[in-house]
């Protein structure tokens, strides 16, 4: 079980990762640049990564979870804004 929890708490720390990632780079950037140049790559992306999801069998909680985090961020690119700590560590 112990093994279970390590594993499942890498995609967490991940997004948590990201996040900050995210919080240092926005304030860089203007809104043009997130809006045409970071969210429609980022959109792009997201959705290439759903459609080798359909070639592989993955339970409903992560594809669930990849949508919910997808959309907690990408509005939050456009004004410049990081999620809050806690929807990033999901």
């Amino acid at each position: 079980m112990a093994a279970n929890t390590k594993k499942m708490g890498v995609p967490g720390e991940q997004a948590m990762v990201l996040g900050k990632f995210l919080e240092a780079v926005l304030p860089h950037l203007t809104t043009l640049q997130r809006i045409e140049g970071v969210t429609r790559s980022f959109r792009r992306c997201i959705e290439e990564a759903l459609s080798w999801m359909h070639d592989v069998a993955s339970p409903v909680e992560y594809h669930s979870a990849l949508l919910e985090l997808t959309n907690t961020v990408a509005p939050n690119m456009v004004i410049g804004v990081t999620p809050p700590s806690d929807a990033t560590a999901r």
